[in-house]
């Protein structure tokens, strides 16, 4: 159960953001008790490693760091070639392989930390959700069968903020068969080159500094730069 809260400014040190972490801790709490299974259960809780305040939060009702991730840009350069593979199409040209690419996705990332199934439902809806690019997004095919894939998005209101144009990809993985053969490679610069193509002057991404496939280390080798880190914190929930 990820928990996540906010506080006005002009009402902050008044006990609110407390009162608020009390009931869903609670909350969490008889919902994962409840569940009857032999399954692990945690309250979780992701906030950037600078906001002190909700750390110490966090740490007063029991939870404790257990992960950090990374965020890495990259300034975009204009491009480059693509890695040999029979075709690198966008999702939004051919809709009859979103159960293939589902299928990808989810053998993908069954050796990441956190990582729970996802069903065609909850696939569907976050292809339609916001700032989702399909147009910029990718799947690797060989052989006619979806060995990877790059959902891409962009975020138009984070331009005058950041000061720069972001093209996001949100979820980036290879089937372990085709993993070490240059897929993630080719489906980063075809992301690249469409991210150029429409405008974006940064590549950016979200990375577990502990994953156990090398990710970070792929994206430093393509240009990327760490920049800001949160921290996921958790609390073990017995069931009653």
């Amino acid at each position: 159960a990820y928990m996540q809260g906010f506080v006005d400014p002009e009402y902050r040190r008044r006990g609110i953001g407390r009162e608020l972490m009390a009931w869903q801790v609670e909350t969490g709490t008889a919902i994962l008790s409840a569940i009857d299974n032999d399954l692990p259960k945690y309250l979780r809780a992701d906030e950037w490693d600078w906001i002190e305040e909700s750390h110490r939060m966090y740490r007063r009702f029991g939870l404790e760091p257990v992960r950090y991730f990374t965020a890495v840009p990259k300034a975009l350069d204009g491009g480059g070639a693509l890695h040999s593979l029979d075709a690198v199409p966008s999702p939004d040209e051919d809709r009859s392989l979103d159960a293939a690419a589902l299928a990808a996705m989810n053998s993908s990332f069954a050796d990441n930390w956190g990582s729970t199934h996802t069903d065609l439902e909850s696939y569907l809806h976050r292809l339609s959700g916001e700032g989702t690019r399909l147009d910029l997004s990718f799947l690797a095919l060989a052989d006619g069968e979806v060995i990877g894939l790059s959902l891409n998005a962009h975020f138009p209101e984070d331009e005058e903020l950041l000061g720069r144009r972001d093209g996001w990809i949100e979820t980036l993985g290879v089937v372990k068969e085709w993993r070490k053969k240059g897929v993630a490679t080719a489906l980063l610069q075809a992301s690249f080159n469409a991210f150029v193509a429409e405008g974006f002057t940064h590549a950016a991404l979200g990375v577990d500094t502990e994953n156990p496939n090398a990710a970070l280390k792929l994206y430093t080798n393509q240009g990327f730069q760490p920049t800001h880190r949160s921290i996921t914190s958790q609390k073990a929930i017995e069931s009653a």
